[in-house]
């Protein structure tokens, strides 16, 4: 068997083992007898890398990121990945910390190994009687359970009136 999983029949174990993309001899076996999966490097969201994994092994596994047939952990670069999400948290992408900091301001990483589920709108919220009156980057409960007010989407402090007073 070869890491691609083909098959290769009527061949001696050192022409296996000479083969590039070898992955498994079996001998007095043809390829009918034998079950020939591809495996490669499969990268988790936590950075680490499985080698000599099925892509199957590797999808099956809740932290699976990317599966690269053939390949040893040697020769991908597995790093942490998670939710990138934008502002509104419509929208969303496996990413690295890079890859969504790279999107700019349309892209907040919300850590390794979250999923897109755990992305929710996030924005400035007013804090009165407190200094500073404005925090960013916050969501809605977060908002709230700072005693915040004004909780506005996408907003940065720049854009919300916090303070309140009257009016002659």
């Amino acid at each position: 068997c070869l890491c691609t999983g083909q098959c290769i029949e009527n061949i001696t174990e050192a022409q296996c083992l000479a083969t590039p993309d070898f992955q498994s001899f079996t001998p007095c076996a043809s390829c009918f007898d034998v079950d020939c999966e591809p495996v490669g490097a499969c990268c988790l969201c936590t950075g680490e890398c499985l080698e000599g994994v099925t892509q199957a092994e590797c999808e099956a596994d809740p932290d699976f990121v990317s599966f690269t047939e053939c390949a040893t952990c040697a020769e991908v670069n597995c790093e942490p990945a998670g939710a990138c999400c934008n502002c509104d948290g419509l929208q969303c992408e496996i990413l690295t910390p890079a890859e969504c900091a790279a999107r700019g301001d349309d892209g907040r990483y919300r850590g390794d190994c979250m999923t897109c589920d755990d992305c929710g709108a996030v924005g400035a919220c007013c804090l009165p009687g407190q200094d500073p009156d404005c925090i960013e980057n916050v969501t809605e409960d977060d908002c709230q359970a700072l005693g915040g007010e004004n909780f506005t989407p996408c907003a940065s402090c720049d854009e919300l009136v916090c303070v309140k007073g009257a009016c002659c």
